[in-house]
């Protein structure tokens, strides 16, 4: 292990929340919380708390869910959450190739496609709760850019309109959305709160290298969990799918006070 002054750690990785599947969250929570220094202060402690509290009760829900699903097969939503996408990007696709001194409207079919579709239609390869967090993340940066408009100027409202349908019965299928589409179960809830308490314990482990309260190396073996995980992301969505472990009766390692 190199000389601590002499180790680089960009820490803005760390502060993009990962966008993560039910398995993922439960599996990152376990790798995170096992690789914690054993030397970590009160802040870090706090946010590994608040990580295992949520991983747990995810756990309760996922555990649940399985119970009670009606063995609903999800192949069929995932193929028209695919198809819907594929033909809003398709529908994209070519007005973004037009020559842009003659046609205005070429450049901005570009800067959508940038935007939701940065690495294609890699995402539509992903597992099952993965691919649909990523397709609610693209129609929540729709929603907060007011993208709607342009979208359907360019491409047509039908198309916005599939996607919309699609994913509310995906997420209908996957049991982590009600049948009302509006308010999410305790699946979706937990998923979330994970979700977010990741950057948060990141935040507090970079905060106490800074402080020299532990080294910038146990900063970066402690969050290397998160760059494994999105290399294993980014591995999943080139094709080379690698199981997950994780289960709703996997143990999540207990967080020591001191």
């Amino acid at each position: 292990m190199p000389h601590d002054q002499e180790f680089e750690f960009d820490p803005t990785p760390y502060m993009r929340p990962p966008v993560l599947g039910v398995a993922d969250a439960v599996s990152l929570s376990v790798a995170l919380l096992t690789a914690m220094p054993k030397n970590a202060g009160p802040g870090p402690r706090s946010e590994a708390k608040k990580l295992r509290k949520g991983a747990l009760e995810l756990q309760e829900a996922w555990g649940a869910r399985e119970a009670s699903a009606a063995g609903e097969d999800p192949r069929p939503a995932d193929t028209a959450v695919d198809r819907a996408w594929s033909w809003l990007h398709d529908r994209l696709a070519p007005c973004s190739a037009l020559p842009k001194e003659r046609h205005p409207r070429a450049a901005r079919a570009q800067e959508l496609l940038t935007k939701l579709f940065p690495d294609g239609l890699k995402f539509l390869t992903l597992t099952f709760t993965t691919e649909w967090a990523e397709s609610k993340r693209r129609l929540d940066l729709i929603d907060k850019e007011h993208l709607e408009t342009d979208l359907n100027a360019l491409a047509g409202p039908e198309y916005l309109s599939e996607v919309k349908l699609a994913h509310k019965r995906y997420g209908e299928v996957l049991k982590i959305t009600k049948p009302d589409g509006n308010t999410t179960v305790n699946l979706a809830k937990h998923l979330k709160e994970v979700t977010r308490v990741v950057p948060d314990y990141a935040l507090q482990v970079i905060a106490e290298a800074k402080r020299s309260e532990i080294t910038m190396a146990q900063a970066a073996d402690a969050l290397r969990p998160i760059d494994l995980f999105r290399a294993n992301a980014a591995s999943r969505a080139a094709g080379a799918e690698k199981p997950l472990s994780s289960t709703p009766t996997t143990p999540i390692p207990e967080v020591p006070d001191n």
